[in-house]
């Protein structure tokens, strides 16, 4: 109960980044299945380095059955995040010999790079793939191609020009 006598439910946190937050945008849908006693992030889930999707899409959760889940999170409790240095880090860097793991909004908040495709890998700060700059000379900045916000003409963790059409720049948060 808050201050004002007005009680206040709080959602369960994600089992597998232990965050209450629920902010679907950055995170996925949150999601609690009482008959499973399981909350998590949509993208939790999804980017576990150790699970995959074995059953059909009404299966389980998402696909994901329940037993690999609880799996998944048991393996997570061994390893460390290395942002936030707690464990129940789910998700590797797919880079070869690298020892990096984290939650997601760890990894979000250190600008790591998951790919939504595949194998939905995930690379760390130091093994994410930049974006070449092409060499034709272009405007300093022009509109976000989707939001129509002006971006900056220089290709980072937050700003990519279009692979196919030169001339397309986009705010990250804007393709995802």
């Amino acid at each position: 109960m808050n201050e004002n006598g007005i009680c206040v439910i709080q959602s369960p946190p994600c089992v597998f980044c232990q965050r209450k937050d629920d902010c679907p945008e950055k995170y996925g849908e949150k999601k609690t299945y009482n008959e499973h006693n399981i909350t998590l992030h949509y993208y939790c889930l999804l980017m576990s380095s150790g699970i995959w999707q074995r059953g059909e899409e009404d299966e389980g959760i998402y696909g994901f059955l329940v037993e690999d889940i609880r799996k998944e999170v048991s393996r997570a409790k061994r390893m460390t995040c290395t942002v936030c240095k707690k464990k129940g880090a789910s998700i590797g860097c797919v880079k070869s010999r690298c020892k990096r793991s984290y939650h997601f909004p760890c990894g979000v908040e250190r600008e790591c790079i998951f790919q939504f495709t595949g194998n939905f890998g995930s690379y760390c700060w130091d093994h994410r793939p930049v974006q070449n700059s092409s060499t034709v000379r272009h405007p300093e900045s022009s509109p976000c191609t989707v939001c129509l916000e002006f971006v900056e003409h220089l290709p980072s963790y937050s700003v990519l020009q279009s692979p196919c059409c030169k001339t397309a720049w986009f705010h990250r948060h804007c393709l995802q």
